[in-house]
């Protein structure tokens, strides 16, 4: 089966794919939300971060495919600009 590259069902700011925080940030104006309320929703993301590592830590998961799921939470969330550091 081919690797679906679409990072989204729907598209964010007219794109599927290779979607950043510009992108997320213009969605939500275009949704009339208020960029403090946009702001907040990101720094809501980063106590999830650390709970998602914990669980993906405490799984039943090989260690290559932890670490696996670790990449990609942490490849997005620098996306977003709130990886930890």
């Amino acid at each position: 089966m081919p690797e679906d590259k679409e990072e989204s069902a729907l598209t964010i700011n007219a794109k599927k794919h290779k979607i950043k925080r510009s992108d997320f940030d213009k969605f939500g104006e275009n949704l009339k939300i208020h960029s403090r309320s946009i702001a907040h929703s990101y720094a809501r993301l980063k106590p999830w971060q650390e709970k998602a590592n914990d669980f993906i830590m405490h799984s039943f998961l090989p260690a290559e495919m932890k670490s696996g799921y670790k990449k990609i939470i942490q490849f997005n969330m620098n996306k977003l600009g709130i990886g930890l550091l």
